[in-house]
């Protein structure tokens, strides 16, 4: 299989919607951030 670039940006995605999704009562941008392992400009520009 060939990944490049908006492979790995759909992974990211994934990733973070998995985490949002299995939160019950909200998560922080910072707790996502940990829990993924992103860097925080990941989520630079995420607004709630």
């Amino acid at each position: 299989m060939i990944t490049g670039k908006g492979t790995t940006s759909l992974d990211k995605a994934l990733t973070i919607l998995d985490l949002i999704g299995s939160a019950s009562s909200g998560i922080s941008n910072t707790e996502l951030l940990e829990r993924a392992g992103l860097p925080k400009t990941t989520l630079a520009y995420s607004r709630r």
